[in-house]
């Protein structure tokens, strides 16, 4: 026998001794000596045993709002069973004692209202709420109550026929049958909720054990109105009967697994696959599993921070419950073979980004080689005219080094065309991601250029009056036809004169060139060409305001 059974067996023969000797104590008390005290102690035992089962149930039921109905409806039948007590013992006023019979009527009303709750809440989840309808029960039956409590006023309840107003002579008003019919009616209404959620789950088998004690309670309410002799004499105490099978009928659904309850532990863990088990406070293990293994206590209480890995595929967890821990252990192999996997896959991708990386490296390099050659070869093609220039000059270098001023007349030539070149390039370079550039980089080009001009003798200013930026491509253009004008005499070349401006919505770059009479202007088709009536050489070159985006 296992150890739930012996507790549900002293538990009923406990609560089957309370019940005999309380039937007892009231044939004790049909003698008129024991009457007070053997109604006393009759009173007792059963609010002890309703007391007891209400902390029973507060500690049983895992379901919030159930737990509170029935703890509810266990606290009725306490302040029933009391009420009555005080009215047959302790009450000597026939104005107390009526007051007291009217507050009968609070847990005969609000007992089946919250059956009706119970029985709404059952299958439910554990924080589950009931719908906001449910709770407009508590309009109707708070009124009932307020209706009896005010009778006096009235009489629509209870119609006294004497002066004394008792419970001994008196007669049915109107509200009365609406007080029963409305009790009646959720007393059927949580019967019928009970009778559809009543089933084994998944099959149409009813679960008839809470029937039976309904089936007594209305067998009893029949027999009461009918005022049967032998039910008066015996079982008259309608208060103790009717409290007794509302908790009967509640306690059956507990038994049978209707209201989900946190017992039978030691029936499911033997025969549970699970490899779980529960402790006390003290780690102390109360009830285990067929497949749990004994652990060390330290073991058990480190799972109070964090899941313990017992094993490469094992995982202990724990979570605190009311008075003690349940522990249980979680097979993570499929997790660990994942992981495994997913690390293997993680050096595999590794590896091969590492492949890709240096691909992409060596394709970088690469495409940055073919992109420097693409800019070289551009900048020899825009730059050809000087490089063949600048080579004839170091030519004439090699031939005529003994002679000091001729060296140094060809060093200057050299300077001047490696800094077109060189300021030539950068500009293409710009032009690459640029489309426009500031003023001040026409100015650098001019300066550097100037500065080597001078070494020769020639003499050069210019002026820009503008402040604007210009399109890359009309600096180019600009700093070609300053080149060429100097190329092209750079023997004859005494003096070189620019000016740069904005006329009617374009840049105007202005040269002139003073030379003496071995000078050749350059041909230039971008350019405007005459002579000065000084003798210089007029070049004018013209750009409108959006530029040009070739060179």
């Amino acid at each position: 026998m296992t150890k739930e059974k012996k507790k549900t067996i002293l538990t009923f023969s406990a609560v089957s001794l309370t019940i005999l000797l309380a039937f007892s104590c009231r044939l004790i008390g049909q003698n008129e000596i024991f009457t007070p005290l053997s109604s006393l102690i009759r009173s007792f035992l059963y609010i002890g045993l309703y007391t007891a089962w209400g902390i029973s149930v507060y500690t049983r039921i895992v379901q919030v709002k159930i737990r509170r109905y029935l703890s509810i409806e266990a606290v009725l039948m306490v302040a029933w069973q009391s009420l009555r007590t005080v009215k047959y013992l302790f009450s000597s006023d026939y104005n107390t004692s009526r007051y007291l019979w009217y507050m009968y009527y609070l847990p005969m009303l609000f007992i089946p209202m919250f059956s009706v709750f119970i029985a709404l809440s059952i299958g439910k989840p554990e924080e589950h709420k009931l719908a906001g309808q449910a709770y407009l029960l508590y309009i109707p039956t708070a009124i009932l109550l307020l209706m009896v409590l005010t009778n006096d006023f009235h009489q629509l309840v209870f119609v006294f026929k004497s002066s004394e107003w008792t419970d001994h002579n008196y007669s049915y008003g109107f509200c009365y049958w609406i007080i029963i019919g409305w009790a009646i009616f959720c007393a059927l209404t949580a019967i019928i909720l009970f009778f559809v959620k009543c089933r084994i789950p998944k099959t149409r088998k009813i679960l008839w054990t809470p029937f039976i004690p309904l089936a007594a309670a209305i067998t009893y309410c029949i027999l009461y109105l009918l005022r049967i002799e032998w039910l008066i004499f015996f079982a008259a105490d309608i208060t103790s009967f009717l409290c007794l099978t509302f908790t009967a009928i509640f306690e059956s659904c507990l038994r049978c697994g209707l209201i989900q309850s946190n017992t039978g532990y030691d029936a499911l863990f033997p025969v549970s696959s699970l490899r779980a088990f529960i402790t006390d406070t003290d780690y102390n293990i109360c009830y285990s599993s067929s497949e749990s293994a004994d652990l060390p206590v330290g073991t058990m209480r480190a799972t109070e921070r964090e899941p313990v890995r017992l094993n490469r595929n094992t995982l202990l967890k724990g979570h605190p419950i009311r008075a003690g821990h349940v522990i249980w252990q979680e097979d993570v192999a499929e997790l660990a073979d994942t992981l495994e996997q997913l690390d293997e896959n993680n050096k595999a991708i590794a590896a091969s980004n590492e492949v890709e990386r240096e691909n992409y490296q060596i394709n970088r390099r690469i495409a940055t080689l073919h992109e420097r050659n693409r800019l070289y070869d551009l900048i020899n093609t825009q730059t050809t005219r000087s490089y063949e220039l600048l080579k004839v000059i170091l030519d004439d270098y090699e031939n005529c080094r003994e002679d000091e001023e001729a060296v140094r007349k060809i060093l200057s030539k050299t300077a001047v065309i490696g800094a077109y070149i060189k300021r030539r390039g950068n500009l293409i370079l710009l032009s690459e991601n640029e489309t426009a550039l500031p003023i001040k980089e026409l100015k650098l080009c001019l300066n550097e250029s100037i500065q080597n001009l001078e070494l020769l003798g020639i003499k050069c200013e210019y002026t820009i009056r503008t402040t604007s930026s210009l399109p890359i491509a009309g600096i180019i253009r600009i700093y070609d036809l300053f080149e060429k004008i100097v190329e092209s005499g750079i023997d004859s070349l005494i003096g070189l004169w620019i000016h740069i401006s904005e006329r009617d919505g374009s840049t105007v770059a202005r040269m002139e060139a003073f030379a003496d009479a071995n000078y050749t202007p350059p041909a230039n088709d971008d350019s405007e060409f005459h002579t000065g009536e000084d003798g210089s050489f007029v070049f004018v070159l013209r750009l409108p305001k959006e530029g040009e985006q070739g060179q």
